[in-house]
């Protein structure tokens, strides 16, 4: 299974990610609109693991004891790739989130290769965006959002011909 670890957002947090994805369709030429049910924080992606590995795994997440916390949307940056830009949402830099997460990051998963990318809070709107003007890119906007995370899930992600299916497997409260 294709497994990975997010935040689920709140209502306010899906109303802004859909008011930029809305700019995202006025100044492009082209762009793989994030599909609603896709909007998450990811903490962290395992890849290709076997059940027996998601089972241990998310034994191990559950130990995890963390108080809740705030999480606010910054900011629109990109990620750019050969001629093209992964757009999305930024975090404001948070003690408790870089923590949780990198607790999770620490979890040894048995046919995961460990990611080595510091880890940077982000919300995926689009992929392979073009932009008519690069100047487009600095005309998006986001109003800054908070909320409180409460949990965090663990997902299975199947690969389909129309895109990605999340499933959540289970939830891990934060007391």
């Amino acid at each position: 299974m294709r497994g990975f670890v997010a935040i689920e957002l709140s209502e306010e947090f899906h109303q802004q990610v859909y008011s930029v994805q809305g700019q995202l369709r006025e100044i492009t030429r082209k762009a793989s609109i994030t599909k609603p049910e896709n909007i998450h924080l990811t903490l962290r992606f395992l890849g290709e693991i076997s059940k027996e590995s998601a089972a241990d795994f998310l034994c191990e997440l559950k130990r995890i004891r963390r108080a809740p916390f705030v999480i606010e949307l910054e900011r629109v940056g990109s990620f750019h790739r050969r001629g093209e830009d992964l757009v999305w949402l930024g975090i404001k830099p948070a003690a408790e989130l870089d923590e949780l997460a990198g607790e999770i990051l620490r979890i040894p998963v048995v046919g995961s290769e460990r990611d080595r990318r510091s880890f940077r809070p982000h919300i995926t709107i689009a992929r392979r965006v073009r932009f008519g003007d690069p100047l487009d890119f600095e005309r998006l906007m986001v109003h800054p959002v908070s909320m409180q995370v409460r949990q965090f899930t663990f997902f299975e992600s199947r690969l389909r011909a129309r895109g990605a299916e999340h499933i959540p497997i289970d939830s891990v409260k934060l007391m």
